[in-house]
């Protein structure tokens, strides 16, 4: 599937679209109009409002589901006014959710809301990232452990990982749907991470600890595999690589090369 694009930076073709929903959204353009109550206009505008909100109830099911669909829709009328989409296609729509709720007043009541949203646009972001297929243990199978540590290797497409504060993680995968969400919250506010990877075309995720997050950030980065162990035995110099890796490959958070991986220099 191909990656949406929600690109500021918009191909021409899409300049009219942009134009049209700022007049639909109520907002001047770059001379200062902005559509009036008896402009033709207003009469699509609420229209247009509710499919953006619709569209960020499908992106953020979780915080909707936390929030309730009432405070949600509020919320989320207050972010399309501010934040027109810049493309057409509106499965990417909402970046920028989160940092929107961090500076909203539930964040102090509800600390963790901007990170379960930030988990829930990580999900949106893996579902929509493009085919390809993933590495395979054997591809590493021919090398010995002085070249497999010699070597770089890509994160998937679709693979998506992130730290998060006040347990979001736990409250995340208690709530997302259509998991059923506990009676009341029992969390103690920890930091957590989480690995979202697609390796059969649906979205997995898998709760990782601070070493798993240390050896990705550092494959992200484009390290050697050498360099990213050395990064994860800073946090635990008792961590077992050799499983957390297969487990990585096992969970498709891996791309497999164009090519056979050789000997590194």
């Amino acid at each position: 599937m191909q990656l949406p694009s929600e690109n500021p930076s918009m191909p021409e073709p899409y300049s009219f679209q942009s134009a049209f929903f700022r007049a639909l959204l109520d907002r001047p353009d770059e001379d200062g109009y902005r559509a009036g109550p008896r402009d033709g206009l207003a009469v699509y505008r609420n229209t247009a409002i509710k499919a953006l909100i619709d569209a960020l109830v499908d992106n953020y099911p979780t915080v909707e589901r936390l929030v309730g669909s009432e405070w949600f829709a509020a919320c989320a009328g207050e972010f399309v006014r501010a934040h027109p989409p810049s493309s057409p296609v509106l499965a990417l729509y909402g970046h920028g959710f989160s940092e929107h709720l961090a500076c909203s007043g539930v964040s102090v009541e509800l600390p963790y809301l901007p990170e379960v949203a930030r988990i829930d646009r990580l999900w949106t972001e893996a579902h929509f990232a493009r085919d390809a297929p993933s590495l395979r243990a054997s591809t590493l199978a021919h090398l010995t452990p002085k070249q497999i540590f010699g070597q770089r290797i890509a994160l998937h497409a679709a693979t998506r990982f992130g730290w998060f504060d006040h347990s979001a993680v736990t409250i995340w995968l208690q709530n997302r749907p259509p998991a059923e969400p506990p009676s009341e919250l029992q969390v103690d506010g920890s930091s957590e991470g989480v690995l979202l990877t697609r390796p059969a075309g649906a979205v997995i995720a898998h709760p990782i600890d601070a070493v798993t997050f240390a050896f990705l950030s550092s494959v992200r980065d484009g390290t050697t595999l050498g360099a990213a162990a050395t990064a994860a035995l800073a946090v635990d110099s008792n961590a077992d690589l050799g499983t957390q890796l297969a487990k990585l490959i096992g969970a498709g958070a891996f791309a497999e090369p164009a090519s056979y991986l050789g000997s590194s220099a």
